[in-house]
Order: structure tokens, then C-alpha cells, then sequence
């Protein structure tokens, strides 16, 4: 499923100020390809990220709010690197469409084979 996850930076290689990072806190998923999924969590922190399903991954994230569409490099350990693309709804939905055998980065969110296309909501 979901491979990689890299340190928060900025596109210059500045760290990106807390503030700034639209990522932080924790995430349920609520749907998998548009359909309802058993929820899984992904924490955000400054520059980690932990994904658990019942099965823990941790890593770090890098992402480019100035892509089009806006775009996140996962890596977690153990797993090769993920490229993937995100948007938010607000501040309380964000949707991700991650590498799931695909080898180059998606272009839009439209569900499809070797993606995975997940919908998170914050946690309070």
C-alpha cells in the first residue's frame, strides 16, 4: 500500500516554520479509492510522519505547496521512496494519492490502478 514518507523542507532546503505546515497533528482515513476504509492514522510532526494500520511505518516527508498539483516525497523506513500528491478541503480533509506500483507521481486525483487515493480527516 503505501510506501514513503521524508523530512519537511521547504524547496530550497529551508526548514519550513511550524506555522507554515498545513500537515501537523494526526489524520484518520476515511476512505480508500473512494470507497469507506477501515480507518488508519497518519501522524505529522515538523519533519516525521507515522502511518498505522496495525502495522507501524515511520519516516520523514518533504512537500512543495508550489507544485501544481501540490506534491509529497515520503519516505519511510524499510520502504522505497514514495512520490505522491496532495490538496486540502480546508483544514480538516486532506486527500493524498500516493504510488501503489505506479513509478512516476500522479497528475490528478482521479482514482486508478497502481495509486492509492486516500481521504483523511484531522483529528481533533
Amino acid at each position: 500500500m503505501l510506501t514513503s514518507v521524508l523530512g519537511l523542507l521547504a524547496c530550497e532546503g529551508e526548514v519550513t516554520p511550524p506555522e507554515a505546515n498545513p500537515f501537523l497533528g494526526t489524520w484518520t482515513v476515511t476512505e480508500l479509492d473512494g470507497v469507506p476504509s477501515s480507518p488508519g492514522t497518519w501522524s505529522f510532526g515538523a519533519t516525521s510522519v507515522t502511518i498505522d494500520y496495525g502495522t507501524v511505518f515511520s519516516g520523514t516527508y518533504v512537500f512543495d505547496d508550489n507544485a501544481s498539483p501540490a506534491s509529497i516525497d515520503l519516505n519511510l523506513q524499510g520502504q522505497p521512496p514514495s512520490l505522491a500528491i496532495y490538496r486540502f478541503a480546508g483544514e480538516t480533509v486532506l486527500t493524498l494519492k500516493v504510488l501503489d506500483g505506479a513509478t512516476q507521481r500522479a497528475t490528478d486525483f482521479t482514482v486508478e490502478s497502481d495509486y492509492d487515493l486516500l481521504t483523511l480527516s484531522r483529528t481533533p
